[in-house]
């Protein structure tokens, strides 16, 4: 009798860890966190938002308006940076945003998904322990940016693939734009620096150097042209739940060179669900965003 009910108890058991380990591979991520939607004073609650960031052990890297009620605060940590010096360009996720946005007679606060973020950008550690301490500092409500989210396998070889669409060459995160080149490190920090400071169609939300790598990611607002922050937010942020973690774009400087991510992937990945009609209304934005960060790139 023993037998008899252990070979179907087994079988039974099997199973499980197979739909379980099915499950585990087919987990989907979306780009952001709503922490919450309240009513208050928007100054306030970016002061707030800052403090418990700081309270938190984060270290909050800047902040700046791209454009009327919205507010981009930049923040990392000594275990962020750590994890994207471990990783090829893996610079470009040391800086995580979280958003106040005034929508209609509330103020959603948002953040980047540190696990969707990490995936995307292929480092090595999914930045659990952030994302856990993210939402017991600032809160959980939804994650949200994507009907069904993205599977981690598809996040880490991410590329835009339009819906019912032929599909067509569309970059993917080893596909960076290659802004400039330098004699020197020393020499790329110190151009870049100085571009940002003379560029006014440009403002620098944050500079953060990476230790254990010879890499500085800068955070730069885009005020004018086709890759205009309002531009590109006015066409892409339409749903309900305000996508402003998207902002600012990243300039990496890793060794000699100045790179980033390219336009088409930068901004797909933060909207993956986005259309191929929509992305037609900005498709001079890619290209203008590469321009503006090359010009902060070359010296005169």
């Amino acid at each position: 009798m023993m037998t008899k009910l252990t070979i179907p108890f087994l079988a039974v058991l099997l199973l499980g860890v197979v739909l379980f380990s099915h499950a585990a591979e087919e987990e989907r991520l979306k780009p952001y966190i709503l922490a919450k939607s309240i009513s208050g004073d928007m100054a306030m609650t970016v002061a707030e938002i800052k403090a418990q960031l700081t309270q938190a052990g984060f270290l909050v890297l800047g902040s700046y308006e791209p454009y009327k009620n919205a507010t981009v605060i930049a923040f990392t940590s000594d275990e962020i940076r750590a994890e994207c010096a471990n990783t090829e360009n893996g610079g470009f996720a040391a800086a995580l945003r979280v958003s106040i946005t005034v929508v209609e007679d509330e103020i959603q606060i948002a953040y980047n998904n540190p696990r969707y973020l990490a995936n995307a950008y292929r480092l090595n550690d999914d930045l659990a322990a952030i994302t856990s301490q993210l939402s017991l500092t600032l809160g959980e409500e939804e994650a949200f940016g994507s009907e069904k989210g993205l599977t981690v396998k598809k996040l880490r070889d991410y590329k835009y693939v339009p819906g019912g669409f032929i599909p067509m060459p569309m970059p993917k995160f080893d596909d960076v734009d290659e802004l400039a080149e330098f004699a020197s490190h020393e020499e790329a920090v110190q151009v870049i620096d100085a571009g940002l400071t003379d560029n006014e169609s440009v403002s620098l939300v944050y500079k953060v150097v990476i230790p254990g790598s010879d890499a500085v990611l800068y955070g730069v607002g885009i005020h004018d042209g086709d890759g205009a922050d309002e531009t590109v937010m006015g066409t892409t942020d339409q749903e309900e739940l305000k996508a402003t973690p998207h902002l600012p774009y990243e300039l990496l400087v890793t060794g000699n060179k100045a790179i980033a991510l390219r336009g088409k992937f930068r901004i797909a990945q933060s909207f993956p669900d986005l259309s191929m009609g929509t992305f037609m209304k900005i498709r001079n934005a890619p290209g203008a965003i590469e321009k503006t960060l090359q010009a902060v790139a070359v010296s005169d």
